[in-house]
């Protein structure tokens, strides 16, 4: 079976707390991710969770757990909806050990076609870590084009760090 078709998006719910939790804490994850985003504890994680949840029903985001067959293996959101000019920010990550199989490639596109059609969204922007080089060919193979370096968009730990920019019209 191909990964198209073991691929596919599921609306997060509380009960993926935990999952989301482990992604969002693991090494590899918090090397490339804005620290003040990843929660501190289970219940820091359980709360924003439920924020997100009540974004996506009010219509201002949407949370999606990634499956591979039945297994999680990611997360994938779309932020920042600008209903006005239609367009919003895509972000998404996986279990390591799921990298490098076109997952991600495969999630982000369902992503697009949910954004596109459901969402009425005209353009996407993503933010990626400058070193995350896999993420970056994604988005890429994705159709998303770098537009640029936010130089010191993010502060953490006492420094600034950038950020690329890639951007898409749906």
């Amino acid at each position: 079976m191909s990964t198209q078709k073991k691929v596919s998006l599921k609306v997060a719910t509380m009960d993926d707390s935990e999952f989301v939790y482990s992604i969002m804490t693991s090494k590899e994850y918090k090397q490339y991710f804005p620290l003040n985003l990843i929660a501190t504890n289970l219940e820091d994680q359980k709360r924003k969770l439920r924020h997100l949840i009540a974004q996506m029903q009010n219509g201002n985001g949407a949370y999606f757990i990634i499956l591979f067959g039945k297994e999680k293996v990611g997360i994938l959101d779309l932020y920042k909806i600008d209903r006005k000019n239609k367009r919003a920010a895509i972000g998404y990550g996986l279990d390591k050990n799921y990298w490098g199989k076109g997952i991600a490639t495969t999630a982000l596109k369902k992503a697009l076609l949910y954004a596109k059609e459901k969402e009425k969204i005209h353009a996407l922007s993503a933010y990626v870590h400058p070193k995350n080089t896999a993420s970056q060919k994604v988005l890429k193979k994705s159709g998303f084009k770098k537009v640029g370096t936010l130089k010191d968009y993010d502060f953490e730990n006492g420094k600034y760090k950038d950020q690329a920019l890639y951007w898409k019209i749906l």
